[in-house]
């Protein structure tokens, strides 16, 4: 695993599967604004930064947490 000093590009299939959702699913949240855009890392590649997933995912859990 990656150093968490590193960071690096996450493709679409495996930050669908850290969601447990489709991709589709991780676009249509992107298209609603409840999810991070991706980065082009490439002329046909996209992709999110690692640690803007993990912060995503802690304001998910904070929000929660926060409802509870």
């Amino acid at each position: 695993m990656p150093s968490q000093d590193l960071d690096y590009i996450i493709r679409p299939a495996t930050v669908a599967k850290m969601c447990g959702v489709d991709r589709s699913t991780i676009y249509r949240w992107v298209k609603r604004g409840d999810f991070p855009p991706p980065i082009r890392a490439g002329r046909n590649t996209s992709g999110w930064w690692a640690s803007t997933i993990q912060r995503w995912q802690q304001a998910l859990t904070s929000q929660e947490t926060e409802a509870a």
